[in-house]
């Protein structure tokens, strides 16, 4: 959530993060902006944390 907000003011986005509830994020997104505001979004999202590819660890 920190790393969007950050890529959200660095970028200069429009669109803005509205609300964090638990493991949901709610967005007013323009419509100009929403084929690349929902890419960086999801590629921020899949990548928040690096899991471990060796099993057990």
């Amino acid at each position: 959530m920190i790393s969007i907000q950050k890529k959200i003011k660095a970028e200069n986005w429009k669109s803005r993060m509205l609300l964090q509830v638990h493991d949901e994020l709610v967005f007013d997104v323009l419509k100009t902006e929403k084929e690349g505001f929902e890419k960086m979004i999801k590629s921020e999202m899949e990548n928040a944390f690096k899991l471990s590819d060796s099993p057990g660890r």
